[in-house]
């Protein structure tokens, strides 16, 4: 029986599936080229098992080292897909504490804006209040030059002088 040392069950199988057919072919080999059992063909014989056990080893040898490097390819991929996520995630880490920055920095610029807008409405509101009240001294001092609070104060006492005021 041939031994496969603890490797993926996959590369187990294929190493001894190897194995066993380089033994099979040197056994087939043998076979096909004595001529006939003697005690010279029971030495070769003998002699042609050791040697095909040791083709047999030489394959699951050459099966192992080509199963370890398929596995340190993949350990090579593997290494390379893991620093490529590092980096990437080192990259999302920075865009991400970018992104917190202009975040705090949009919301103290809308708060701002907020404020400036309610201080502008509350100017527009005392600007507009003061127009008013320039208009009104503006009419009173027009209507005092033109003597109407006077008029207007002669007819009160007027009417009130005949009764017509209750």
């Amino acid at each position: 029986k041939i031994l496969v040392p603890a490797l993926p069950r996959r590369c187990r199988v294929r190493a001894t599936m190897a194995a066993t057919k380089v033994a099979e072919e040197a056994e087939m080999r043998e076979r096909l080229l004595s001529p006939a059992e003697s005690s010279d063909g029971l030495r070769k014989r003998k002699d042609a098992k050791v040697a095909s056990a040791e083709d047999a080893e030489r394959s699951e040898v050459l099966a192992l080292q080509a199963a370890r490097d398929k596995m340190q390819e993949e350990l090579h991929r593997m290494q390379y897909v893991g620093e490529s996520l590092e980096g990437s995630s080192s990259t999302i880490g920075r865009t991400q504490t970018a992104m917190q920055e202009y975040d705090s920095k949009l919301a103290s610029a809308a708060k701002a804006l907020g404020q400036l807008k309610r201080r502008m409405e509350e100017d527009s509101r005392y600007i507009w209040w003061s127009f008013y009240f320039f208009l009104a001294v503006v009419a009173y001092i027009v209507l005092r030059r033109l003597k109407v609070f006077k008029m207007m104060h002669y007819g009160a006492s007027w009417t009130a002088w005949l009764g017509a005021w209750p």
